[in-house]
Parts: C-alpha cells; sequence; structure tokens
C-alpha cells in the first residue's frame, strides 16, 4: 500500500494505492471533510488505507511513503508529539496492530508520484452542491 494526503487552498484530499501479491492495483481517492494541515491529511490517508485493508481482511502488509516525517513516526525513530498528530498517530499504530504483518519503508517521491498527483487533484475538486462527497 502507499497513500498521500494533500492540503491544498481548496480543501484536502487522500489517495490510497493497493496492489496485491499478484499484481492487481487498487486506487482510491477521497475527498477530506475537515479541515486539516497537510500532515494529517497524510494520517487521514494512511488510516483510510488501513480500514479498507483490514475490511478486506487483509492480514500482512506493506506500507511505502514518501513523507519521512509519518514513516519515521510509524517506525519509532521520531517522537509524534505534535498536538494535531497525536490523535492520528494513536489511532494509525492501534490499526497497524491489527495486522500480523506489517512492513513499512519510506520511498523516494517520484516512486510515489501517482498517488501524489491524484492526492493534490482531490484535495482541490468542488463537490457539486446536492452530491454527497
Amino acid at each position: 500500500m502507499t497513500f498521500d494526503g494533500s492540503k491544498t487552498n481548496q480543501g484536502a484530499g487522500a489517495r490510497i494505492v493497493l496492489i496485491s501479491p499478484d499484481g492487481n492495483i487498487h486506487q482510491f481517492a477521497f475527498q477530506i471533510e475537515k479541515d486539516c494541515s497537510n500532515n494529517q491529511a497524510e494520517y487521514e490517508a494512511l488510516i483510510i488505507g488501513l480500514e479498507i485493508l483490514l475490511d478486506m481482511h487483509i492480514t500482512t502488509v506493506q506500507i511505502s511513503r514518501d513523507s519521512q516525517p509519518v514513516i519515521k513516526q510509524l517506525n519509532r525513530e521520531f517522537k509524534c508529539n505534535a498536538p494535531g498528530l497525536e490523535m492520528y498517530f494513536s489511532i494509525a499504530t492501534y490499526l497497524l496492530a491489527r495486522f500480523n504483518d506489517v512492513t513499512i519503508t519510506h520511498i523516494s517521491r517520484i516512486n510515489n508520484s501517482n498517488a501524489n498527483v491524484m492526492a493534490q487533484l482531490v484535495s482541490g475538486l468542488k463537490v457539486p452542491e446536492g452530491v454527497d462527497g
């Protein structure tokens, strides 16, 4: 799984890309309805992705991301003590504990560009009135 969260002046968005062991690709993009920072949007994307995997009864997950702070916090290399991120970190670690096997690695931005672009596009979308986002 790779993910990206993005915050723009128009809003926030999340993008999740799941790749199965046999190479099937599932892509998801969501608008984040609440006001959040870019780092909070990153955690929102991660949490949504983990919830999707758990709903699919997946027990092993490999997570890759180009955001060093999030990856280093999840790997306990950095402390997560920003007041606005502590709740997200707690939820993410709770969800991660529900998997049998978890690998979390940092990747270069170029290897995560598809998720980056889609999260930025989704964060700027305006949902027409009367349509639930």
